[in-house]
C-alpha cells in the first residue's frame, strides 16, 4: 500500500516548489518533466550558456565554472551552513564540472573555492 500512495503523490500531487540544477534545459530531467511542471513554482539553477529559461526563478551565471560555485556562493551570501556532507557534495560538482579542474572553464575563484571547501572534514581524495 505505501508505494501505491507514492505513485498516487508523485502523478497527482501538486508541489509547491520543484528545484533543478546544472540542467540546460527541460528535456534533460527526463521523466520528472511532469513533476517539475506541475509544481506552483519552480528554481532551475545553471552555469551552462546555451541554458533556456525554463522555470519560474532562473538563475544563470555562465561565467561559473560549475553549478557547484554557484551553489557554493548562494549558501555564504544568505549565511546559509555549510556541513560536511555539503562541502563534499559542492567539491563533487565542481570537480565533475571542471574535468577534475583541467578544463578550460577552472578559474582562480574555482581554487578559491575548492581551498574553502577543503577546510571541511570530507575524503576529497576519492572524489577525483
Amino acid at each position: 500500500m505505501p508505494l501505491l500512495v507514492l505513485v498516487y503523490a508523485l502523478l497527482f500531487f501538486k508541489f509547491d516548489l520543484a528545484i533543478v540544477v546544472d540542467c540546460v534545459n527541460l528535456s534533460r530531467i527526463g521523466s520528472c518533466v511532469s513533476l517539475f511542471n506541475n509544481a506552483i513554482n519552480s528554481i532551475v539553477i545553471d552555469h551552462h550558456e546555451e541554458f533556456k529559461h525554463f522555470a519560474t526563478i532562473n538563475i544563470s551565471n555562465p561565467c561559473a565554472a560549475a553549478t557547484g560555485e554557484m551553489l557554493y556562493e548562494l549558501f555564504i551570501q544568505n549565511n546559509i551552513q555549510i556541513t560536511n556532507e555539503i562541502a563534499r557534495l559542492l567539491y563533487s560538482s565542481i570537480a565533475a564540472d571542471t574535468g577534475g579542474f583541467i578544463h578550460s572553464n577552472t578559474t582562480n575563484k574555482t581554487f578559491e573555492i575548492i581551498n574553502n571547501l577543503l577546510k571541511y572534514d570530507f575524503d576529497y581524495l576519492n572524489i577525483n
